[in-house]
């Protein structure tokens, strides 16, 4: 008789202890805490551009991640290329923290700060062929980066809400930066176990 099928639970816990399946949905978690919140809120503390600044954040974000495509091509992407990523939307969020707290203009560093975040989604997203060949372990990759990409969609706006009714745009910027330095730490250290 052919083998009983496994149970969800079961098939959760296998991609999740699997680091090649489950490093690319936590580099999208980390993508999709932060930018949905930036996208909704930056207009808010934006003094000029309106609703054509508000638009072109979105789109900067997908350019960032169609930019994320190419350069996983031209220089074989990997783990090195998504922790790169992040230490430039770490940086780019720090330059739109330091504007915002001295009341400089703000809106070209939040573009940048957009684009660097699709940058980080699509080099995450750029992990599940390269960590994962056959067309299994590429399935249950992208489901724990569905997964994950959902939970940070939902968990992180709250929290930006809350920092930027408290503190404008420094807010914003400043829980992005941490996020950044989060990212950087966790998913180096599990490319690193992982030998990438």
């Amino acid at each position: 008789p052919p083998p009983a099928p496994r149970g969800v639970l079961a098939l959760h816990r296998e991609a999740y202890d699997d680091l090649r399946t489950a490093l690319p949905g936590l580099g999208f978690f980390f993508y999709a805490f932060p930018t949905i919140a930036l996208i909704t809120f930056v207009p808010r503390f934006s003094g000029q551009g309106g609703a054509g600044f508000q638009a072109a954040l979105p789109l900067m974000a997908t350019a960032g991640t169609l930019l994320a495509g190419w350069a996983a091509r031209r220089f074989d992407g990997g783990a090195a290329l998504l922790r790169w990523a992040y230490l430039a939307f770490g940086a780019a969020a720090s330059a739109l923290l330091a504007a915002g707290l001295a009341g400089a203009p703000t809106e070209a560093l939040a573009l940048l700060t957009l684009t660097c975040a699709g940058f980080c989604g699509g080099a995450a997203a750029t992990l599940i062929p390269q960590l994962n060949p056959t067309p299994a372990g590429q399935a249950r990759a992208s489901g724990v980066l569905v997964q994950l990409g959902n939970l940070g969609s939902v968990s992180g706006p709250p929290l930006f809400a809350a920092l930027a009714d408290r503190f404008a745009l420094p807010g914003l910027a400043g829980l992005t930066v941490i996020t950044a330095v989060i990212a950087l730490a966790v998913l180096g250290r599990l490319a690193k176990r992982l030998g990438g």
